[in-house]
């Protein structure tokens, strides 16, 4: 089985860093955690890049981890995953590409 290599466009890390940044407002203790859990969630993208499902209007996969949508491309040739965005399942969707 191959392990792909899991890379985070800018954007995507501006979204995490947000993400938690939010949630440590509130709750500091709860931002570590959720960090670790969608680090958690995102690294089963190594093993089993076609775990989501496929975005037709943005052309790409996304992963639920409540509360939020992980969307990512999968670059077979290269064996990676490219974690495009990480937005809110309420925001409203915008393209990507």
């Amino acid at each position: 089985m191959k392990n792909y290599k899991i890379k985070y466009a800018d954007r995507a890390l501006e979204d995490l860093q947000y993400i938690i940044a939010e949630i440590a407002w509130d709750n500091p203790d709860r931002a570590i955690t959720y960090k670790e859990e969608l680090k958690k969630k995102i690294e089963t993208l190594s093993s089993v890049p076609n775990l989501g499902r496929f975005d037709e209007k943005n052309k790409c996969f996304y992963l639920y981890k409540k509360p939020y949508l992980i969307y990512y491309d999968i670059n077979e040739e290269a064996e990676q995953v490219d974690i495009v965005a990480v937005w809110h399942s309420r925001r409203q969707q915008i393209k990507l590409k």
